[in-house]
């Protein structure tokens, strides 16, 4: 939301003047029906509910840490090699100690990884990564700068978490949003 509704907000609202908009960010998961909300952004395998689910756009997951780490604790050659390194889990992930890799051709490998820390916002955890201590999975809309920058080196390039996707979430039957009256 951050990174990319706020660039696009002012021309938005210069484009709509009569829309009134009650934006909410964080990763938590939100009762779209008993919170009142129009709709939601997740990423990840939606569970069966009656909200109605529109895929977006596919989310690559990158495996990350600094050049450094790497140098120190050696980079992974395949998923399985991701066992011991000191990691970060992202807990609004089911099983989120579980890292779920696939191949090109199919194969499919889950790493049970211990985790030095969980956390719940992806941004928080960038700054200790590109200090070197330790190893997580980031999305790229997170991790895109830093890598380019080169203060973190994705490995394991040619696995890729499965099944993650950015979906628009709304509760069934329910139509746009009414317009306020002026």
């Amino acid at each position: 939301g951050v990174c990319a509704v706020a660039p696009i907000l002012p021309e938005f609202l210069k484009a709509y003047p009569d829309i009134q908009l009650d934006v909410a960010l964080g990763d938590k998961r939100v009762d779209l029906i008993g919170e009142g909300f129009d709709a939601a952004v997740r990423i990840g395998v939606m569970a069966d509910s009656s909200l109605m689910a529109r895929r977006l756009a596919p989310v690559r997951s990158h495996v990350v840490a600094s050049p450094a780490y790497w140098d120190a604790q050696g980079r992974p050659a395949r998923p399985e090699d991701l066992a011991g390194h000191r990691c970060f889990t992202y807990v609004n992930l089911p099983n989120a100690d579980a890292w779920r890799f696939e191949n090109a051709a199919g194969q499919r490998v889950v790493v049970r990884m211990e985790s030095i820390v969980a956390y719940d916002n992806a941004d928080l955890v960038e700054p200790s990564l590109c200090a070197g201590l330790g190893v997580a999975q980031q999305p790229d809309f997170i991790c895109w700068r830093d890598l380019q920058s080169g203060k973190l080196e994705a490995v394991l390039e040619d696995w890729a978490a499965f099944d993650l996707w950015l979906h628009v979430l709304t509760p069934p039957g329910r139509g746009a949003p009414k317009k306020k009256p002026p």
